[in-house]
């Protein structure tokens, strides 16, 4: 009975382990120079089990603080807005060439509005570009924007991205901005919004043991199967003292 019972525990801890082992994780980004000249911050729920490769390019560049002061240059109305350049020459220099595959697309997964994709052209050319769809782009699926993260907040702040300079046809020129960085921009595109930074949102640690008022979402896979085996433990011991006869005389 004992031996059942600690099956039922281990059983019991891969259960919890599987429906809390979420591996999103959170990154704010900090905009300025929004379209009425203000600041806002973008809350972005980064999915690795929908594009691995994507959402594992993305947390190198936010290591890396690729981003880092870097401007949306491409912004269409009611279709997305574009970043990824950086506004160093140098270090475009030294990403130049380092593409990654392309992710396998998944049904579920779609280019909805709020969600980020790299960009591509072609088969396995994904490098730092990426874009936030400004509104729901379903044709992007078949182009190989497999989405990596979504917004979880701000989605007012990215309807506010600065769109002044329109498409391609307006928009800076992307050689220009690989070869002269943001002197070209702000001589010439001073309006663009920014990113100032991302910053990745640190994962409070578990709880060693629940305290009045906390919330039971907080007790970590592990304390909740240690409690399980506990008890199944408890019963089992229980059963046995039934089994044998022999019932404490007082508690």
């Amino acid at each position: 009975m004992v031996g059942k019972s600690v099956s039922l525990a281990l059983t019991a801890f891969c259960a919890v382990a599987l429906a809390t082992g979420n591996p999103a994780y959170k990154v704010i980004f900090h905009l300025e120079n929004l379209e009425n000249g203000n600041s806002g911050e973008v809350v972005v729920n980064v999915h690795p089990e929908w594009a691995p490769l994507g959402a594992q390019r993305f947390a190198e560049l936010v290591e890396q603080r690729f981003f880092d002061n870097t401007r949306f240059f491409r912004v269409v109305t009611g279709f997305v807005a574009q970043f990824g350049i950086s506004g160093d020459p140098e270090v475009t220099s030294a990403w130049r060439g380092k593409t990654i595959g392309d992710d396998s697309p998944q049904h579920h997964v779609t280019n909805n509005r709020g969600r980020l994709s790299f960009y591509t052209d072609g088969k396995d050319d994904r490098s730092t570009q990426i874009v936030f769809n400004v509104k729901d782009n379903d044709f992007l699926d078949n182009k190989g924007y497999v989405p990596f993260a979504e917004v979880a907040d701000g989605m007012f702040y990215v309807d506010r991205i600065f769109n002044g300079y329109g498409g391609s046809s307006r928009a800076p020129v992307e050689s220009r901005m690989q070869t002269e960085g943001n002197a070209y921009l702000e001589r010439d595109f001073p309006r663009p919004t920014y990113i100032k930074t991302v910053e990745v949102v640190k994962q409070q640690e578990p709880q060693a043991l629940a305290m009045p008022g906390t919330a039971y979402g907080a007790t970590s896979p592990l304390l909740i199967a240690l409690g399980l085996f506990v008890v199944t433990g408890i019963v089992g011991g229980w059963h046995a003292f039934l089994n044998s006869g022999s019932i404490p005389d007082k508690v």
